[in-house]
């Protein structure tokens, strides 16, 4: 039984981590912090597109929305003054940013092994060729990882709201006058 229980975390440890797979940190500057770098990529920032990656249907099935989630953080955005573009008007804005928000869960028996994490994207433009622009992510929460059992699956909503709260609070200190 013992053996069966270290088997079952250090897979869930391993879902956990292959679950944020490909999320690199943003470069580390010499003369200043990575996480102020990013927060300067924030600085004059007009407004935001949300985009909500799409659940796995077993969280769907458990009680998780996608709807839900989306809908926590563009009211968390709107009532911290961080304007929300919509469809037609994030495409058009100043380097097309939009924050990407991913709540990935996987079930495995009653449990629910997660990672959640919120990105900024935007257009950049290569300094050796300006006419060069692609979209690139400047600012992230990193990936935040855990497990929770299957009937509170819910409360991964509540995970993502806390990432929005921290895009929130980069943001004011990125521009102190809104």
């Amino acid at each position: 039984m013992h053996r069966e229980a270290n088997l079952q975390r250090t897979t869930t440890a391993a879902v956990a981590l292959l679950l944020c797979a490909g999320v690199l940190p943003a470069q580390e500057s010499v003369a200043t912090s990575p996480h102020a770098v990013a927060r300067d990529t924030l600085r004059g920032l007009d407004g935001v597109h949300v985009v909500v990656e799409e659940l796995r249907p077993e969280a769907v099935d458990d009680g998780l929305s996608k709807e839900a989630i989306e809908e926590e953080a563009v009211q968390r955005l709107w009532d911290a003054g961080v304007r929300v573009l919509m469809e037609d008007q994030w495409t058009i804005a100043a380097g097309a940013p939009y924050l990407y928000l991913n709540v990935n869960a996987v079930k495995s028996k009653d449990l629910y092994v997660y990672a959640v994490d919120l990105q900024l994207n935007q257009n950049v433009r290569l300094e050796r060729i300006p006419s060069v622009a692609v979209a690139a992510t400047t600012w992230t929460t990193g990936c935040r990882v855990g497990a929770v059992s299957a009937d509170s699956v819910r409360v991964l909503a509540q995970v993502a709201a806390q990432s929005v709260d921290r895009f929130i609070e980069d943001y004011r200190r990125a521009n102190p006058a809104n």
